[in-house]
């Protein structure tokens, strides 16, 4: 893999939404883009990947992404990683779970593509 681009990990069950995402960052050249299901695959990603950002939705079958973020938290290897939390629900005791086990932004669907380009964006230059 060319590690010049920027490798993004995105997480999602819906695959419609993926593609949307997908598109979005590839027109806004951030870089490589690869993607889960679940927080199990996400993991098993991160098993064989140098990854630079992961965008991650909150709920997810097998594993959602609270569990994901705090299992990526509690690994020396992958817990400076930028995690980015997607999710339709914005319950502010979820938004705070979210900020406490360590996600570095909380960013509610529907968003706008130029949006979630800022954040990624925003993150990936740390």
């Amino acid at each position: 893999m060319d590690r010049e681009k920027n490798v993004i990990l995105l997480v999602d069950d819906f695959m419609p939404l993926r593609e949307v995402i997908r598109e979005t960052l590839k027109k806004g050249n951030c870089g490589i883009v690869l993607e889960a299901e679940n927080g199990r695959q996400a993991l098993d990603i991160l098993e064989s990947e140098k990854v630079d950002l992961i965008l991650s939705d909150f709920n997810m079958p097998e594993m959602d992404g609270l569990q994901l973020l705090r299992a990526v938290r509690m690994d020396s290897r992958f817990k400076e990683v930028p995690f980015i939390m997607l999710s339709s629900d914005e319950d502010p005791k979820l938004i705070i779970q979210a900020m406490s086990a360590g996600a570095n932004e909380y960013l509610g669907k529907p968003f706008l593509g130029k949006i979630l380009l800022q954040k990624v964006e925003k993150w990936l230059k740390k």
